[in-house]
C-alpha cells in the first residue's frame, strides 16, 4: 500500500485542501494529489515546500530522504 504523504503532512497541520488552494497551490491538482489519484512531482513538491511550509522531505522521502539526527558520544 502507498502512503499518501501529502494527505498525511496536509493533516497533521489541520490544512484542508481548500485552505492550502488559498495559498497558491491550483485546487484540482491538489485535491487529486490529496486523495492519492495523482503523484506529486518532484518540482511540485518543492513548490508546496515554499508556499506551504512543508518540508520537501515529508513530501517525496523518495527523492529527499529526512535528515537523521545522530546524537555524538563526543561531547563538545
Amino acid at each position: 500500500m502507498v502512503m499518501n504523504t501529502l494527505k498525511e503532512a496536509l493533516d497533521t497541520r489541520g490544512l484542508t485542501v481548500n485552505e492550502a488552494s488559498k495559498l497558491g497551490a491550483k485546487y484540482q491538482t491538489l485535491y487529486k494529489q490529496y486523495l492519492g489519484d495523482r503523484n506529486v512531482g518532484p518540482q511540485t513538491a518543492l513548490f508546496y515546500e515554499r508556499i506551504l511550509g512543508i518540508p520537501r522531505s515529508e513530501i517525496r522521502p523518495d527523492l529527499w530522504p529526512p535528515a537523521h539526527t545522530e546524537t555524538s558520544d563526543h561531547a563538545v
